[in-house]
């Protein structure tokens, strides 16, 4: 029989810009990427990765991770994957097509593992440049949603 919170609680989602713009700081965490992975993570889960080599021509952390932003940062990593995704030989740069920011509430993220995720120190530098407010980044080292089988 399947889990109460499996009814109730909600996975990966596509942002809206509603959701981007206004939604209040720390509720939601977002990640920026292609259409393609989204569908990916959105069944299994945002899984950290063990490249030592981003996307972004930076050093990854040696221990597995994936990054998140919260609402305040997410202009900034649109902005930042689609110079990256224009680098990588897309021929007519992006457009809004190319780029899909997903969203997965903080609520659901086990408390174990909210104290585990740490603050992104670079990205966050990136993301806040000179504005005097912080667009905080996170790095996570667990998966975050997707479903979760349990044998019986």
């Amino acid at each position: 029989m399947k889990r109460f919170l499996e009814f109730i609680s909600e996975d990966w989602s596509v942002a809206s810009t509603k959701d981007q713009m206004y939604s209040p700081v720390g509720k939601y965490v977002f990640h920026v990427t292609t259409p393609e992975r989204a569908e990916k993570i959105k069944k299994t889960g945002l899984k950290p990765t063990k490249k030592t080599m981003g996307k972004f021509n930076v050093r990854l952390p040696q221990k597995p991770s994936a990054f998140v932003t919260g609402s305040e940062g997410v202009q900034y990593w649109t902005n930042a994957v689609a110079n990256a995704l224009a680098g990588k030989g897309a021929q007519f740069g992006t457009d809004e097509r190319d780029i899909e920011i997903l969203k997965f509430p903080v609520a659901n993220i086990p408390k174990n593992d909210r104290r585990k995720i740490l603050k992104d120190i670079v990205g966050t530098r990136d993301a806040t440049g000179s504005s005097k407010r912080e667009k905080a980044a996170y790095r996570i080292t667990k998966t975050l949603g997707g479903k979760k089988r349990r044998d019986k």
